[in-house]
Order: structure tokens, then sequence, then C-alpha cells
């Protein structure tokens, strides 16, 4: 089973994929539009596992300004191996975890677990 760790290590390779430091794709994703515009601050608590819960529309955007599809990320963390990819992105989140709701369920588990430790 995933965890925040991992998500976060699968998105920081990513993002050290692309040459970029947190500011630098802080940077970029302002000019991608409002509606996915990231902090510097959010990036390394994403990336440093500091969050209690990972929001998924905040994962969306790190993966939308990235470029990398969600499902790969989530299949990545470890999240889950039964999730088939999608043939295009899906912008719309709320379709997304309709087609997959185990998705949102193995996110809040992690968060819970990674609160008891």
């Amino acid at each position: 089973m995933g965890s925040l760790k991992q998500l976060g290590a699968v998105l920081k390779r990513e993002r050290l994929k692309r040459g970029w430091t947190q500011d630098a794709m802080a940077a970029y994703s302002r000019t991608l539009g409002e509606d996915v515009a990231l902090v510097q601050p959010t990036i390394q608590r994403y990336e440093a596992a500091i969050v209690t819960t990972a929001q998924l529309d905040m994962v969306v955007k790190m993966c939308r300004v990235l470029g990398v599809p969600l499902v790969d990320v989530l299949r990545e963390a470890g999240f889950t191996d039964d999730i088939q990819r999608e043939p295009e992105p899906l912008s719309d989140v709320h379709e997304y975890l309709a087609k997959h709701p185990e998705v949102l369920q193995m996110l809040r588990a992690a968060a819970q677990s990674e609160q008891t430790r």
C-alpha cells in the first residue's frame, strides 16, 4: 500500500527530471493559469510528506504542472496496481474519482496510517 512519503518521493523525482527547483516549478505553474498555480511551501510539504492528508486536487495540480498522468504517479507511489491507465488524462477530479473510488479510499487510508505513526 502506498504512503504519503512515497507519493512525495515520486513528485520530487518528476520535478527533478525536469531540472526544476521548487521555486521554478511554482513559477511555471503560475503561467498555466490560476486554477493550477502552486506555491513553493506547498510543493515542499508534499515532497517531504509533511501533510497529514494528501488532497487529491493538489496532487492533480502537481501532476498537471509536471505533465505526468495522475494514475502513473499514484501507481508509482504504490497506491494501486489495479488502476488501468486512461487513454487521455482526465481533467476533472470528480469524474476520475467516480471511475476509481478506490483511489480516494487508499489516499485516506495512507493519510490515516501516517497520522498514527
